[in-house]
């Protein structure tokens, strides 16, 4: 079993970060689209690394690492949207999928929200991701499908 842990992303995370992200998943999972020719592109990788990073400093944002097993795995993330309630969101390396990870980091931010006194949680993924989907449902979420989005909500 898959030993899934979160801790507060640090600026001294995003070098490996960024080398995961580029060594293990797409930019269009990690980041938002950048202009310029597909895949990882040393301006996308800056690109990644400065999106990164601004999380990191801008209020109401927190962003967690996702280990596996101790290895970095990939990021998820507690966005403020009112006075009790955030938007979640997350990425897994491939090579860290179909093991439980995510459903595990979902249950892990969960417990953060409610240690901050959050009484909501929401998250957005899409029709053709079943593993998101299934991580967040495993983990409570009422799920409302818009077009190719599906919406979850959880209450704690």
């Amino acid at each position: 079993m898959t030993t899934v842990e979160l801790r507060r992303l640090t600026t001294g995370d995003l070098p490996a970060l960024s080398r995961i992200a580029v060594a293990d998943a797409t930019p269009d999972e990690v980041m938002p689209p950048v202009d310029g020719p597909p895949g990882w592109t040393p301006a996308r990788v800056a690109a990644f690394t400065d999106f990164q990073h601004t999380r990191l400093t801008e209020p109401g944002r927190r962003s967690y690492l996702i280990t596996a097993d101790g290895e970095p795995a990939g990021v998820i993330r507690l966005d403020d949207t009112g006075p009790h309630t955030a938007e979640t969101g997350y990425w897994i390396a491939r090579s860290h999928r179909r093991k439980g990870v995510a459903t595990a980091a979902v249950a892990l931010i969960l417990t953060e929200a409610r240690t901050l006194g959050l009484t909501g949680v929401t998250a957005e993924t899409t029709l053709d991701n079943p593993g998101s989907r299934a991580a967040l449902a495993r983990n409570g979420a009422d799920c409302t499908v818009d077009g190719p989005g599906v919406r979850a909500a959880f209450r704690l």
